[in-house]
């Protein structure tokens, strides 16, 4: 299961993504992913 967020920060936006892989004894987080034009280095 894939949930993407669009969020704002002190210093701008970013889409955030949470893969979520859902098991028998509860949903484990399998990877966490954050895109923004902020993160490329300058």
């Amino acid at each position: 299961m894939r949930l993407t967020y669009q969020s704002q920060f002190a210093k701008g936006a970013a889409s955030e993504q949470f893969v979520w892989r859902m098991q028998t004894d509860g949903p484990a987080l399998l990877g966490y992913h954050v895109n923004s034009p902020l993160l490329i280095a300058q």
